[in-house]
């Protein structure tokens, strides 16, 4: 069983995240999809991983404040285990390294877009458990 850590990363009300390459052989291809990607267990924690994920994919250093949630895939036979992080950097100087784009979005409008299976189920858990935001202070209407 393999383990991915992903990020919800919020800043002023708006959420991060990728345009995912538009390549055969990766999962859910020219999707929009949380920060982040597998870990070594043998060699990291799923924050550490976390962290490394982030600092990789956008070269700037983030805050994680909390475990959200933590869930086993089927079909990919991954156990996927989403933080909530805040960038600790000017996001002005956020440079992708991997992907096609990102983009700051507002909760209403993650609905039009065309998102991974794992981004759609962690904001539909959030709507339903937004107490998890409002004691990071970050709630914003979910």
């Amino acid at each position: 069983m393999g383990v991915a850590s992903k990020a919800v990363i919020t800043h002023n009300g708006k959420y991060l995240l990728q345009h995912r390459d538009d390549k055969k052989g990766i999962y859910s291809p020219n999707c929009w999809g949380c920060f982040g990607g597998m870990i070594d267990q043998k060699k990291e924690t799923a924050i550490e991983g976390i962290k490394r994920e982030l600092k990789e994919e956008l070269s700037i250093d983030f805050k994680i404040l909390e475990k959200l949630h933590e869930g086993f895939h089927e079909p990919s036979g991954t156990k996927n285990i989403f933080f909530l992080a805040m960038p600790l950097n000017n996001v002005n100087s956020i440079k992708l390294k991997e992907g096609q784009n990102f983009g700051w979005f507002k909760t209403e409008e993650l609905k039009e877009l065309k998102t991974t299976w794992d981004t759609r189920f962690i904001f539909s858990y959030l709507q339903e458990n937004t107490d998890l935001l409002k004691k990071n202070n970050i709630y914003n209407k979910l």
